[in-house]
């Protein structure tokens, strides 16, 4: 976790002063950046980052929130990438504050979701929300997985992550759908009477 990204000889851990301003770069990330192409991919507070791997100059910034109202939901339990398709996956926190959201009512869109960012297209390919207007807690702290399943005879390409909660998601890698039924449930109002809690829950 930190503010700048550093190239560092691999032989003598020394800077190497032709990457970015003198051997860094600054950009905010909670987790290791990846290798994709002649690119470093960063993940930071709101945005994807690609930098050049020698020159450190940042060829794109991808958004990742449209309308964020909250603060929090960072991406923070790490990444996988598909390096064949050009596509990573990283789950995002909870909003902010935690256990009380009267000042953020709503679902708090990208908080406590699973994300897939197309490197190729420069944007958010799909995206998968765990847990709605969140009060308990329940980011998505795990980094995700990605695999080849076989499911009665039908191939899959997925990507896994486990959960706060105890579900394990098990997506597909391109278009996001869920390879099991998953079934929306209806949950109690809160008793707080300024607090507008999510009508509705994933059911586990």
């Amino acid at each position: 976790i930190g503010s700048n990204l550093y190239k560092l000889n691999a032989v003598d851990g020394n800077l190497i002063k032709s990457f970015g301003d003198s051997g860094k770069v600054e950009v905010w990330t909670a987790f290791s950046p990846v290798l994709y192409k002649n690119m470093i991919v960063v993940t930071s507070r709101t945005k994807i980052h690609g930098f050049d791997k020698n020159s450190g100059k940042e060829k794109f910034s991808i958004p990742i929130f449209k309308n964020k109202n909250y603060i929090g939901a960072l991406p923070w339990g790490g990444m996988a990438l598909d390096d064949k398709k050009g596509i990573i996956y990283f789950g995002t926190g909870n909003p902010r504050p935690k256990v009380y959201g009267s000042k953020r009512q709503g679902i708090n869109e990208g908080s406590n979701t699973l994300f897939a960012i197309d490197l190729n297209k420069k944007k958010v390919l799909w995206k998968f929300k765990e847990t709605f207007h969140d009060l308990w807690n329940l980011d998505i702290a795990f980094p995700p997985i990605i695999a080849d399943i076989k499911v009665k005879n039908k191939n899959y390409e997925v990507v896994i992550c486990a959960t706060k909660i105890g579900n394990i998601l098990m997506l597909e890698r391109s278009s996001g759908r869920p390879i099991f039924d998953i079934d929306l449930i209806k949950v109690p109002k809160s008793k707080i009477s300024s607090e507008i809690a999510s009508p509705f829950q994933i059911k586990i």
